[in-house]
């Protein structure tokens, strides 16, 4: 299957690392690609999603996520749940990582 996971499946083992609910080594056995690989394809969901997300209102418009998505982690620290903060040592190259996160 190397190379040819579904982008969904993709997208979603990206999310389940980046808020700790995997590790980098399970993800990628479970993608059947290298930990370099999953790197790299972590790297280009990061910065696409920087890029949908450049120029968009702090109101939230556009496309929302639902609240049970990883993605909500702003909306729910605004409503006072603690969102999961960036793993160290996961942001892509050229890939920002907030400043305090954690």
């Amino acid at each position: 299957m190397a190379g040819k996971a579904d982008p969904k499946e993709m997208l979603e083992m990206v999310m389940k690392v980046r808020s700790g609910a995997m590790s980098v080594t399970e993800a990628a056995a479970q993608l059947g690609i290298s930990r370099d690989v999953y790197y790299k394809w972590e790297a280009r969901a990061l910065e696409a999603m920087l890029k949908a997300m450049e120029g968009r209102e702090a109101s939230g418009s556009g496309v929302r996520a639902s609240c049970g998505s990883p993605a909500c982690g702003e909306r729910k620290a605004e409503e006072g749940e603690r969102a999961a903060p960036p793993r160290d040592g996961f942001a892509g190259e050229g890939v920002p990582v907030p400043v305090g996160a954690g």
